[in-house]
């Protein structure tokens, strides 16, 4: 997409996921929001089409799979909420998750401090950006859309597409501090307990090297960001993982930062840098 800014690259990442085939439906020349509309909200396009016809490839029954695929891309992502969300009895609905996670549609996500013997605090997440796109937007918006309105779905994606990209831009942020490496880490991942979140966490257990990072995507100002940086520090005091001992650093992703100059010590990284 060489026409394509940072935050209209991101903007298209979180629906194409960076797949080549689907990539090559869009038009560069096209901002972002209206190759959605070309290619998401017309009955004839491909990327309307193809969940659905992968799905209906992959399983004979797809009712129960619809219903569990569209309440994790709302957010209902805990075993406990899926069943609320889709009223499937649980004595079945572990066999669909498990199909759904074969198919490699969904997988299991864990708090990154989570030792494997001792793991029960359980996520599903989708696999890519495409699937949960189009049962976040698409799915539900199917009889609006095969009605010609396709306009008032285009609407309330552009109203809500910034926060749902919240989600796609700690992915984001996550592969690019690897690539950055502010410090030696091996593993980093989400972490989450009870009413606490953070969105990356970085660990080195040789060292004993935490790293905390929260993604913001929107923009900060100075007093913003360290609002922000004072609670992330606030939060990694739930965190038990080598609390006597370790080494902490922290930081934020956001997708601009103003007066982050001022700031850069202590970990600021936005598009810009990228």
């Amino acid at each position: 997409m060489p026409h394509y800014g940072w935050e209209d690259i991101i903007r298209c990442y979180g629906c194409t996921d960076g797949i080549p085939l689907y990539l090559k439906q869009f038009k560069s020349e096209r901002a972002p929001f209206e190759n959605i509309e070309d290619n998401f909200l017309k009955r004839d396009a491909l990327l309307y089409n193809e969940a659905e016809i992968l799905l209906k490839q992959e399983f004979r029954d797809t009712a129960n799979y619809f219903s569990i695929l569209k309440a994790i891309s709302f957010s209902n992502t805990k075993y406990g909420e899926i069943i609320s969300y889709t009223g499937i009895e649980k004595s079945i609905i572990s066999k669909y998750l498990q199909n759904l996670e074969t198919a490699r549609i969904i997988k299991r996500e864990y708090p990154v401090t989570d030792r494997k013997e001792k793991r029960k605090n359980m996520s599903f997440v989708f696999t890519d950006n495409y699937f949960r796109f189009w049962f976040r937007f698409v799915y539900p918006n199917k009889t609006t859309i095969e009605k010609g309105e396709s306009r008032a779905v285009l609407d309330s994606i552009e109203k809500s597409y910034d926060s749902y990209l919240g989600f796609v831009f700690e992915g984001f942020a996550r592969e690019m501090l690897w690539t950055i490496k502010p410090f030696k880490f091996m593993k980093a991942g989400r972490w989450w307990h009870k009413d606490k979140e953070i969105d990356i966490i970085a660990l080195d257990e040789e060292s004993r090297t935490i790293g905390f990072f929260e993604c913001k995507w929107g923009s900060l100002k100075e007093n913003e960001a360290r609002k922000v940086l004072e609670n992330l520090s606030e939060k990694s005091k739930s965190v038990e993982w080598n609390n006597d001992s370790r080494k902490e650093y922290f930081g934020i992703f956001a997708r601009k930062i103003l007066g982050k100059e001022k700031i850069r010590k202590k970990g600021f990284f936005d598009l810009d840098d990228f």
